[in-house]
């Protein structure tokens, strides 16, 4: 038994010294690099609720506000806008979006009639008009799909907040057994899988089955799973399932966002949307609604969309 314990503290000492000398060797480096956060505890000085307040925080104590505003104000024209191909788009046929310009006016006359009826619900329109085109239209009110997706979402961005999980820090945790004190985030891992699954699983064999009945509408899945037969493969069915996802994921939020911040803004700023309102009259017939073919005419419209991503970008850091 002494022998065990003079074992283990030596273990422990031989542990605590390595630590101290990776945060020594890490403060070390850290004088010929930037301000920032460094050293072994550095995912822990990061707030698990709200990581983005932590974030400014740094920011305001290490960042350089000069630089910022030289890159992104003064010399913002450099880097807000992408070169334009047009070999890949008008000539290749990548520029597809053009293609879906009527469906997007049919579901944008939607959501503006539910607002219109009950804008208590807001948010549940703006989020149901992202839909998610597995050759799907949404319910209107609560959508089960969607209901669905967005809670995949919200567990996939508490997955990832940086400083949640120690396993991230520490993979090899992620061999410890579940009824270990203090492995319960194992748990939490399960639960996430089965809804991440059932989010692949669910949308997908709704476009197969409508592709089946001769009934799909114009999507992303629908196309992919069009050109693929008859050589579908199990594997490459698969990647169809998480590209059209990973799409899904990676822009409902931000959409959603904008959408917010566009209603937000003419609520603050009455006068803007007066004007805006102005340009519409003008270069629309008031019996109808503005399509895409309007855009051109609609300037000032087009360059308050801008602005939205300059007054409230959807990502806080």
């Amino acid at each position: 038994m002494p022998a065990t314990n003079t074992m283990l503290a030596r273990t422990v000492a031989a542990l605590l010294v390595c630590i101290c000398l990776h945060e020594l060797y890490a403060r070390y480096r850290a004088r010929n690099l930037p301000p920032g956060l460094a050293g072994l505890w550095c995912p822990f000085k990061i707030l698990r609720e709200n990581p983005w307040l932590k974030m400014l925080q740094f920011n305001r104590k290490c960042g350089c506000a000069k630089i910022a505003a030289d890159l992104l104000d003064k010399r913002g024209i450099n880097y807000a806008d992408r070169p334009r191909s047009v070999m890949a788009g008008e000539l290749a046929g990548h520029a597809v979006v053009a293609k879906l310009h009527e469906m997007i006016e049919v579901e944008t006359r939607r959501t503006l009639r539910l607002v219109l009826e009950d804008p208590d619900r807001l948010q549940t329109h703006v989020r149901n008009s992202i839909t998610l085109r597995f050759a799907y239209i949404t319910k209107e009110g609560a959508d089960p799909l969607v209901e669905l997706a967005e809670l995949a979402n919200s567990q996939l961005s508490k997955a990832t907040t940086a400083g949640a999980y120690h396993v991230d820090i520490m993979p090899f945790l992620q061999y410890v057994p579940s009824w270990v004190p203090g492995a319960g985030f194992k748990k939490t891992a399960a639960e996430y899988a089965v809804v991440a699954r059932e989010a692949l699983e669910t949308p997908h064999k709704h476009a197969v089955s409508q592709l089946a009945a001769g009934t799909a509408l114009p999507s992303l899945s629908s196309c992919l799973l069009v050109l693929s037969m008859p050589d579908l493969t199990e594997e490459l069915e698969d990647h169809v399932k998480w590209t059209t996802l990973t799409l899904y994921r990676g822009g409902v939020d931000t959409s959603s966002s904008l959408a917010y911040s566009l209603y937000l803004a003419m609520m603050l700023h009455p006068r803007v949307m007066k004007k805006m309102q102005q340009e519409l009259d003008s270069a629309v017939v008031t019996s109808r609604l503005p399509t895409f073919a309007d855009r051109p005419s609609l300037p000032y419209l087009e360059a308050l969309f801008t602005e939205l991503f300059r007054w409230h970008a959807p990502g806080p850091i």
